[in-house]
């Protein structure tokens, strides 16, 4: 079984596999937090609600 470089040489699998889902859950959380901040960057920055605004005006306009 190969092992993992940054798990410990001694660690038994108990604490092998409690340590993989604990690493497993940070990256799956440090992602998610990315994710989010990068939408609140992405909508800060562009400001596409102007834009869904003003073709929904448009439409409502058009009727």
């Amino acid at each position: 079984m190969a092992r993992d470089p940054w798990l410990s040489q001694g660690a038994s699998g108990v604490q092998d596999l409690a340590f993989r889902r604990l690493y497993s859950r940070l990256c799956l959380w440090g992602s998610l937090q990315m994710a989010v901040l990068l939408a609140i960057f992405w909508l800060s920055v562009f400001k596409p609600w102007n834009r869904i605004r003003k073709s929904l005006a448009s439409k409502w306009n058009n009727i």
